[in-house]
């Protein structure tokens, strides 16, 4: 009888061990946002800042349109708050209040370069446009809205930011992009006016690839345990 007990918690061991291994790690992945170092105001105007993550450091420069309520050196508010609202749908909001203040109403290009490519690239949007002011982002690289919502400071909403092809329109919109990559660089040229909005960029890991496997990697993963499973029993009844 013993044995036989100690045969079970055996099997169950290994089949807690497969569950535990396939099931995807839903919100695990942590972003590593730019730290802006220096941005010089005008249009166009400059930034310079680094990504830093366990796999190594990201060189980021930006040219483009730069008010001067831009915010670098964490030295101000961190307007990407509440954590739901820019958490990238499966990762960390910016930890920092770093951030590009844009306005619109010009010709220019906007281009972040990035000093080694990068994949799942986030990129959190700020306040952008207004309910009777729509403003647009087009971009050159297809993206997805990974999150949105309600803004602390800027209110918006849950349906503010909407996507047609490579265009993000905002009305109060507040949220984070994701772009798969691999990525050297993204530009993107604005439509509308608006005062006040803004936009930072993060990675979940510095090498490019996620630190998460994919949901399919993990259910393969599971599957070969579970296939285990049989081999232990058959070894137990040995």
């Amino acid at each position: 009888m013993e044995r036989e007990f100690e045969r079970r918690s055996q099997v169950v061991a290994c089949v807690a061990a497969a569950f535990m291994f396939a099931a995807p790690l839903a919100g695990a992945q942590t972003i590593y946002w730019t730290s802006f170092t220096s941005a010089t105001a005008g249009a166009p105007g400059s930034a310079i800042g680094t990504i830093t993550a366990p796999g190594g450091t990201v060189g980021v420069s930006y040219s483009g349109e730069v008010q001067a309520g831009s915010q670098t050196n964490n030295a101000g508010y961190n307007f990407f708050r509440p954590v739901g609202t820019f958490n990238g749908g499966t990762g960390t909001a910016p930890s920092n209040g770093d951030f590009i203040q844009l306005h619109g109403g010009n010709t220019l290009t906007n281009t972040i370069t990035f000093s080694t490519p990068v994949n799942n690239l986030f990129f959190a949007v700020l306040s952008l446009g207004a309910g009777g002011n729509p403003v647009q982002y087009v971009f050159n690289t297809p993206f997805s809205i990974a999150s949105q919502g309600p803004s602390d400071v800027f209110h918006g909403c849950a349906t503010c930011l909407s996507q047609s092809g490579n265009v993000l329109t905002g009305t109060e919109g507040d949220g984070t992009l994701l772009f798969s990559g691999p990525i050297n660089s993204l530009s993107f040229t604005i439509s509308g006016d608006e005062i006040y909005h803004g936009f930072t960029v993060g990675v979940n890991d510095v090498a490019g690839q996620s630190t998460v496997p994919e949901p399919s990697s993990m259910a393969l993963l599971g599957t070969g345990l579970f296939g285990l499973v049989p081999m232990g029993l058959r070894k137990l009844r040995k």
